[in-house]
C-alpha cells in the first residue's frame, strides 16, 4: 500500500543515478526553495495538499528578500513558477510509478504558465479603461497600477518598486530588476497625476502578480474591454 510519509528531499535526488548534471541542479534548486519555504522543516507527501500548493506558489511569487542565498531572494515569474512545479511533479510521478505514493496529487490545481503577449489596446479601449470608475478601493488601486503599467511598459515586479527616489522631476529613473539596467521614462502629466495620488510610492498597491492579473481581468470585463489581460504582463 502506498505510503503517505515519503520525504521529499535530497534523498530522492541522490537515489536517481540516471539524472543529468543539469537536471540534478534543477531539482536541487527546487529542494532549496522548499526548505526555505518550510524554514528547514522536512516535507512529507502526507502534508502536501491544495493549501500547501497555493502557499508555496505565493512564496515563489514573492521570493525571500531576507535570505542569505541570492537565488532564494528572487521572486519567480509565472512561466518560471510553472517550470518549478513541473520539476515538483516529476518527483511525485516517479514516486507514484514506484508505488511509494498514491496519485491524489494529480487532482491538485497547479499554477499555469502563459505566453506573455504585448497586445496594444486600441484608443477606444484605453478611453474605456481610463473612464471606468471602479466601485471598490481594491479595483481602483488595480486600475491605477494598470494605468502606470500601460504608460511605462514596466514589468509588475519593477512597477511596485517605484519610489520618490525614482522621480527626477522630469522622468522616472528605474532599474530593470531582470537586466540590471536603468530605464528613463518621461514623467508626462497623465503619469504624474496617478503617481501623485500615492506620493510616488507604489508599495501600498503591491499584491501578488497572480491576483493582480486576476483583478485586472475582472476590471476589464466591468469596463467592457475584450482585450487579453496578459497585455499587462511583460517578460522581455
Amino acid at each position: 500500500f502506498p505510503s503517505h510519509d515519503t520525504q521529499l528531499s535530497e534523498e530522492y535526488i541522490n537515489s536517481r543515478l540516471d539524472l543529468t548534471k543539469r537536471h540534478k541542479q534543477k531539482l536541487e534548486s527546487l529542494v532549496s526553495r522548499i526548505k526555505d519555504f518550510t524554514y528547514g522543516k522536512k516535507v512529507y507527501y502526507s502534508s502536501v495538499n491544495q493549501k500547501w500548493i497555493d502557499s508555496f506558489t505565493m512564496y515563489l511569487q514573492e521570493g525571500n528578500p531576507d535570505s542569505e542565498d541570492k537565488n532564494l531572494q528572487k521572486s519567480q515569474q509565472p512561466s518560471t513558477i510553472n517550470k518549478t512545479f513541473s520539476f515538483f511533479k516529476q518527483i511525485l510521478n516517479h514516486l507514484n510509478r514506484e508505488g511509494t505514493i498514491d496519485d491524489r496529487y494529480k487532482s491538485f490545481k497547479y499554477p499555469k504558465g502563459f505566453q506573455s503577449k504585448k497586445v496594444i489596446l486600441t484608443e477606444e479601449e484605453i478611453k474605456k479603461f481610463i473612464q471606468y470608475k471602479p466601485l471598490s478601493k481594491k479595483l481602483q488601486k488595480v486600475k491605477d497600477l494598470g494605468l502606470v503599467q500601460l504608460m511605462t511598459g514596466l514589468r509588475y515586479s519593477d512597477l511596485i518598486k517605484i519610489r520618490k527616489t525614482n522621480n527626477t522631476g522630469k522622468s522616472l529613473e528605474i532599474m530593470n530588476m531582470k537586466t540590471k539596467k536603468y530605464t528613463s521614462i518621461p514623467l508626462h502629466d497623465e503619469l504624474n497625476n496617478v503617481l501623485q495620488k500615492y506620493d510616488y510610492d507604489l508599495s501600498e498597491l503591491a499584491i501578488s502578480n497572480v491576483n493582480y492579473n486576476k483583478y485586472l481581468k475582472e476590471l476589464m470585463k466591468l469596463a467592457k474591454i475584450d482585450a487579453t489581460v496578459e497585455v499587462f504582463y511583460f517578460e522581455n
